[in-house]
């Protein structure tokens, strides 16, 4: 009995000093995690030429009657989606032949609601989901855009949705398909979810994320995506366990959205009165959430290897992670201290182009450099863009009531 007390008492020990090695291994591999390391490539000391030839404007897309808050291409490249506070979704037609990008007729489809934020394709474009201030994530059919052209679809059967996901208690912030019957939205409410589209149901519930989750990309090859927050964490989840996170990116970005903490709720009136005790239309404080939200954006997007991911904060850096160095690999810093609004890589990884909430412009970063390559000049902000499926184009929405795509 003595000796079985003893091997309980070594085994507390034990246990403890285990412990113990335990926290202080943690502590160096956090040290360890927060030193920034140079980017080591297989160039060496050979250094390639700077870009000096930046994009060309080659069209204005207009149509829209207000700020834009969200483009999206389809698969194929040659269809992309706008969305704008006038209340309506546009379906663009366009290809490239012989370098010259070429423009068909587009599609309008009016929405139930003006109080957008996000829209997204599904993989094979039949379908494209919606969301904003309602929280309601709302999927349209839209397989009818590619067959005729030029003309507006009004029709009841049009403008009704297919189908709404309703479940989030905040305004939803982005949407991503993971296939026809599977989409992620992420929401103020500081989750994210799963969603079986068929049956109107949520799935799964992710909830690691103290403040409000602004971006989601998605990895459908590895059932894998990554929520940005401006808590300044990014978070790596399998979408089949929800339970938590895989891996967590967090105290990287130095600043975020801290000084704004959005809330929203439709039940509730928003009332605000200046010094002369003047009330501000209910739509004037929705205009100027969405403004906010979208002006301190906190994004993330995949790298094209699909083993990295750039997110873009409110401290006017994009930083690059690598999952399986779970660290960051490289930081691109503006010199003019603007917050990021959106990011996204081209097809190759060479580049990296961020939307930034002032400067009018869209920089394009080296990503070996870590040097600015060149800009995209624009008349207004640019509230979002997205690289093409095959690389030969960049779609920059603006708050000039245009898309700019520049190849």
């Amino acid at each position: 009995m003595l000796k079985f007390l003893k091997q309980v008492v070594n085994l507390d020990k034990e246990l403890k000093e285990c412990e113990k090695e335990i926290k202080n291994l943690k502590a160096k591999i956090g040290e360890k995690r927060q030193t920034p390391k140079p980017l080591k490539t297989h160039l060496g000391d050979k250094r390639t030429k700077a870009q000096t030839k930046g994009l060309k404007d080659k069209m204005q897309l207009k149509g829209h009657f207000g700020k834009i808050y969200g483009v999206d291409w389809h698969h194929d490249s040659d269809h992309l989606l706008s969305i704008c506070q006038d209340g309506y979704l546009i379906v663009i037609c366009s290809f490239f032949f012989c370098y010259v990008l070429i423009l068909l007729p587009t599609t309008f489809f009016p929405l139930r609601t003006n109080w957008v934020m996000a829209a997204a394709f599904s993989p094979n474009g039949s379908l494209t989901a919606v969301g904003g201030l309602d929280n309601i994530c709302t999927v349209y059919n839209i397989a009818e855009a590619y067959g005729d052209h030029s003309f507006v679809k009004s029709d009841p059967q049009f403008t009704q949705a297919h189908y709404e996901l309703s479940g989030h208690e905040a305004y939803l912030s982005c949407c991503k398909f993971m296939d026809e019957n599977t989409i992620l939205t992420t929401s103020g409410d500081a989750t994210a979810g799963s969603w079986d589209i068929a049956k109107e149901r949520r799935v799964n519930t992710f909830a690691e994320h103290t403040q409000d989750i602004m971006s989601v990309c998605v990895d459908p090859s590895s059932q894998l995506f990554i929520t940005g927050s401006i808590d300044r964490a990014a978070k790596v989840w399998d979408i089949r366990t929800a339970a938590r996170s895989v891996l967590s990116f967090s105290k990287f970005h130095l600043n975020d959205i801290n000084w704004f903490e959005p809330s929203f709720q439709t039940n509730k009136q928003i009332k605000i009165y200046t010094n002369q005790y003047t009330k501000i239309t209910q739509i004037t404080i929705f205009f100027f959430f969405v403004a906010c939200i979208c002006w301190l954006l906190h994004s993330v997007e995949l790298f094209p290897n699909k083993r990295s991911f750039v997110s873009g904060s409110d401290d006017a850096s994009c930083r690059l992670f690598d999952l399986r160095a779970y660290q960051q690999i490289a930081m691109y810093q503006c010199e003019n201290n603007y917050s990021v609004s959106s990011v996204d890589c081209s097809v190759s990884g060479y580049y990296i182009y961020a939307g930034y909430s002032d400067g009018n412009a869209v920089l394009t970063w080296d990503t070996i450099r870590e040097e600015k390559a060149y800009s995209l000049s624009h008349l207004r902000q640019a509230a979002r863009l997205k690289v093409s499926p095959s690389g030969h184009a960049v779609a920059v929405g603006c708050w000039d009531y245009s898309v700019h795509i520049w190849a």
